[in-house]
């Protein structure tokens, strides 16, 4: 940045007429100043960081160990599915799974929105139970 400086200084027309020069040379490092950081965000703007490079070459599938543990926390969830009655199971798996709202449920397994609500919570309660158990 100082030849920068020194440069403009010397390549002004006019030197007889700068009146302060202490002031002119500190207005021409800040203008410099400003210059370069426009550069460098202008380059920065432009440039690719080795974060977002990695994040689009790495791979997305999963690693053997994730998929076996996701595979095995699935057979834990479908044998605590298994293990609740039919029609807590029913409810969850139309409200999860199908997305019929409460009023929907009951008209299809013939109980209030109530006991809808009841079967929900049952069949929740039981699956976390079942899952934190492992």
């Amino acid at each position: 940045m100082s030849s920068d400086l020194m440069l403009a200084y010397m390549h002004q027309k006019q030197p007889a007429t700068i009146q302060d020069k202490h002031a002119y040379l500190l207005r021409l490092a800040g203008n410099i100043a400003i210059d370069l950081l426009r550069r460098e965000r202008r380059h920065a703007s432009r440039c690719i960081s080795d974060d977002s490079v990695l994040r689009e070459i790495a791979d997305q599938t999963p690693s053997p160990e994730a998929y076996a543990l996701h595979r095995d926390e699935l057979r834990a969830l479908v044998r605590a599915l298994m293990a609740l009655p039919a029609k807590p199971r029913t409810a969850l798996l139309l409200n999860r799974c199908d997305g019929l709202s409460h009023s929907e449920i009951a008209t299809r397994l013939c109980v209030s929105q109530s006991m809808v609500a009841k079967y929900l919570a049952q069949a929740l309660r039981h699956c976390r139970d079942s899952l934190r158990a492992l």
